[in-house]
């Protein structure tokens, strides 16, 4: 689907039903910015072309692993959620490109970085030891491979970290890591 403008979807949410993996160009000139919610039954891919953000619409991951396959810049500001009832959504972050989490996320299924940058957009948000809130929601962040950093400020992340080969940290702010950190992998901070 191409987006040439900030209205292209209307005012209603964008529903990707089950099984099915949402592709997503924006298009014209400069970014493009929604503001509708999303209802994701597999995933979305965002091909390149010119950033996308999603501003402030929510997200529902459904009930599965949902890949969001990433070769630019791409932005969720709303609240990520898990699906409706009991289900556990979670996050599969593949491709080059930079997805931004900047919600007071609260899915619980994890996430798993295996290609591209991750940016770590609002702090967790923690009561005694209990996750309430964050970029990642309240689930662990289990690592294939690729970058991890804070994005628009310092932040914090208080989810735990499977690291299986390489994580390196890097970006123009400071990260916190609160969380445990595991596996037989390499944490490796890159600043400049």
């Amino acid at each position: 689907m191409l987006i040439n403008s900030n209205t292209a979807l209307g005012t209603g949410p964008l529903t990707v039903t089950d099984g099915e993996i949402c592709q997503l160009t924006a298009g014209g000139e400069g970014g493009r910015t929604l503001s509708n919610a999303v209802i994701l039954g597999k995933g979305i891919t965002v091909y390149a072309g010119n950033d996308l953000t999603f501003s402030s619409g929510t997200v529902n991951l459904g009930n599965a692993a949902n890949l969001f396959d990433i070769s630019n810049l791409t932005t969720f500001g709303g609240v990520i959620s898990n699906g409706a009832g009991s289900g556990v959504g979670s996050i599969d972050k593949r491709g080059a490109g930079t997805l931004i989490l900047a919600g007071a996320n609260t899915y619980s299924g994890g996430t798993t970085l295996n290609a591209g940058i991750l940016g770590i957009g609002i702090d967790s948000v923690v009561s005694g030891k209990q996750i309430l809130s964050g970029a990642l929601g309240t689930g662990p962040l289990t690592v294939a491979t690729g970058n991890i950093q804070a994005a628009g400020g310092h932040r914090t992340l208080a989810n735990n970290m499977v690291i299986n080969n390489r994580l390196t940290a890097d970006g123009a702010w400071n990260l916190t890591l609160n969380g445990d950190i595991s596996g037989t992998g390499a944490l490796v901070e890159d600043k400049c």
